[in-house]
């Protein structure tokens, strides 16, 4: 399989967050539900479904001795493997559309201020997703989702990435759809989704860049939600955090002169912006 000509450090070592998966647990930034910043296996060889990211049931790293007969289905709409996540992680470039559609907040400080989008109300509900399979639509879907069922491990022989998958996604055939290999080779399909991936991961590790910069100006503070449902129940979403209007106004010209030369700003204020989006997860 072909290999990006740039070396990644730490490939998808932290691209996950859960809602309610018996992966490594640590509290998710929405309605109380488990979640998982869990690096995958840095092997070339099937990871232990304990350490793998969410959506992902196996990860296996493509190579043409073992999945020359793999195809990926054209035209599959079904997303129904994000059906109980009530939270997708963000990378910064997704901000100003997904913040059209969701809730945009930071994680608790164990993930480090990652950003997710708020995909539904309770800890095992995605309210994007419909009995379907299909995400709802006219809404954004995060990056995170459309790159399933596949994933950049590393090679522990000299750090660069490897294109991985995981063969249990319905996605994955060997009888219908476009190869993956051909003639030995990796095809243009796969080399389209490593290009995918490639830019993907380059965006996580920006946007980890960018979001511990607004983690270390101290203007994150935690908060919960309060969601009237039409039927009048009432839910809270908690586990996350929020920019506090006061101390991001209040903050000193240098450290905001400072968030604007990293594009940190523009960051904040789609996440301020996304506050509006609450109201979407009525349904």
């Amino acid at each position: 399989m072909a290999k990006p000509t740039k070396k990644a450090n730490g490939a998808d070592k932290k691209p996950a967050a859960s809602a309610k998966r018996k992966a490594p647990a640590r509290k998710a930034p929405a309605a109380k539900a488990s979640a998982s910043k869990t690096p995958a296996k840095k092997k070339q060889t099937a990871a232990a479904a304990s350490n793998l990211p969410m959506f992902y049931n196996k990860v296996e790293a493509l190579s043409a001795s073992a999945h020359a007969d793999l195809k990926v289905k054209e035209n599959n709409s079904d997303v129904s493997f994000a059906r109980q996540s009530n939270s997708i992680m963000l990378t910064a470039v997704e901000f100003a559309q997904a913040a059209h559609h969701y809730p945009v907040v930071f994680g608790s400080k164990e993930l480090e201020a990652v950003p997710f989008a708020v995909t539904g109300h309770t800890g095992s509900e995605n309210i994007f997703v419909g009995e379907d399979g299909k995400w709802r639509e006219d809404v954004y879907i995060p990056a995170y989702v459309r790159r399933y069922p596949f994933i950049l491990i590393e090679n522990t022989a000299d750090t660069s990435v490897v294109l991985a998958v995981d063969p249990t996604s319905p996605m994955i055939s060997k009888d219908e759809g476009k190869p993956l290999f051909e003639d030995g080779e990796g095809s243009d399909v796969a080399k389209g989704i490593m290009n995918l991936c490639v830019a993907y991961h380059r965006e996580y590790l920006k946007t980890k860049v960018i979001c511990k910069q607004i983690e270390e100006t101290g203007i994150l503070i935690d908060r919960s939600a309060e969601v009237t449902l039409p039927d009048g129940t009432k839910t809270r979403v908690t586990g996350f955090r929020v920019v506090d209007e006061k101390a991001f106004n209040e903050l000193s010209d240098e450290d905001f002169i400072e968030l604007r030369k990293s594009g940190a700003l523009t960051l904040i204020y789609c996440h301020l912006w996304s506050m509006r989006s609450w109201k979407n997860l009525l349904g």
